[in-house]
């Protein structure tokens, strides 16, 4: 009797042992119905996204070094009011008498010209006070000696230009090589137009 206890105490100690490791061995990651275990699984660290290196901007193309804007204002001859009008100085003398024919500030410092290289054309127009023209460039047809200065109104945003005539006049002084001697025309020209503000033919500026 004493022996047959004996054994059934070593039985259930051994089945008792084979649960115990049955538990240990038993993967508690996820259950038969695919529902998570006991075990903890570590929160990875959180790391910072690195921001981009900015996009260098390449500088704006130049001119060509041909011209280059002297001033602008909003000023003009008072007999020329809702006229265009072109006009090239040639020497210091022509300069300062444009200068004040257009009524640029006569306090105002006057701008040195090397007349050895360079000339002088007075464009002057008119624009929408609610809409400022901008000088876009300069451009110079050889064959048909003609100065063509391109411009666009600056649009703020949210605004209707208004259809007043407000005067703009832009000093631009030109390489006198690029344009040679003889006979020049100039005229000023809207990108934004499609009849442009001056007439195709221009103005004479040099006979």
């Amino acid at each position: 009797m004493q022996g047959r206890w004996t054994l059934n105490f070593a039985l259930l100690l051994t089945a008792m042992m084979l649960a115990v490791a049955g538990c240990v061995d038993r993967d508690d990651t996820a259950d038969d119905n695919g529902a998570g275990g006991d075990r903890t699984v570590p929160t990875p660290e959180a790391t910072e996204t690195p921001e981009p290196d900015p996009t260098p901007v390449d500088d704006p193309p130049d001119a060509g070094g041909w011209y280059e804007l002297i001033v602008t204002d909003k000023t003009y001859p008072e007999e020329k009011t809702g006229e265009q009008v072109l006009e090239l100085a040639e020497d210091a003398d022509r300069f300062q008498e444009l200068w004040n024919w257009f009524g640029l500030d006569p306090a105002g410092e006057i701008p040195e010209i090397d007349w050895n290289e360079n000339v002088a054309l007075f464009a002057g127009t008119g624009e929408s006070s609610a809409c400022p023209l901008v000088l876009e460039e300069v451009t110079f047809d050889e064959e048909d000696r003609f100065i063509n200065v391109a411009a666009t109104p600056d649009v703020p945003e949210d605004t209707m230009c208004t259809m007043d005539w407000t005067p703009r006049v832009f000093v631009i002084a030109l390489d006198a090589e690029t344009l040679g001697d003889g006979e020049l025309r100039a005229g000023i020209y809207d990108t934004d137009a499609i009849d442009g503000i001056s007439p195709d033919d221009g103005e004479v500026v040099r006979e």
